[in-house]
């Protein structure tokens, strides 16, 4: 749900998107989602990064590295997945 905080380690999927708010060494593999193989690191959101994408964590992509927690932003349909869905 929407506020939720969610915990996750590697080797976990994503289970919605997400921004980082705690965590050390994230890396996610986002491939399943835009076909780019490159593992991309993740850093905690702050004041500073607050509109960049290395703090946003997309549903169904995969941890490959780290751990942390995260606060759910989107769900479902309105997910990035759940958009890309929709218009296929």
């Amino acid at each position: 749900m929407v506020g939720d905080v969610v915990k996750f380690q590697s080797g976990e999927k994503c289970p919605c998107d997400m921004l980082l708010i705690n965590g050390q060494d994230v890396l996610t593999d986002e491939s399943e989602l835009t076909g780019e193989p490159d593992q991309l690191p993740k850093h905690r959101i702050t004041e500073e990064n607050v509109k960049w994408a290395s703090s946003y964590m997309f549903g169904k992509s995969l941890v490959v590295g780290g751990s942390g927690t995260a606060l759910v932003v989107a769900v479902g349909d309105n997910s990035v997945s759940g958009i890309i869905e929709s218009k296929s």
